[in-house]
């Protein structure tokens, strides 16, 4: 699928849905092995999963939105 403009906002929601929730799967996480460990791995495997998706989103939003906002990292 071609970005386009829009969509920018779908995409944007979507990655900041994901972000909650990796802030929440890690809130009471105190260390790595923690986060890999808790929960037979769900967490871990589960903010992999949502950061993969943010990364997909990311590439979806369109070259008009992202050259108006370059200078967001």
């Amino acid at each position: 699928m071609l970005a386009d403009i829009k969509n920018d906002l779908m995409y944007l929601l979507n990655i900041l849905e994901h972000i909650g929730k990796i802030r929440k799967y890690t809130e009471k996480i105190n260390s790595p092995k923690e986060f890999y460990e808790i929960n037979d791995q769900m967490n871990f495997n589960g903010t992999i999963n949502l950061l993969a998706n943010i990364g997909e989103n990311v590439t979806k939003i369109s070259d008009e939105l992202k050259f108006e906002y370059n200078k967001i990292e």
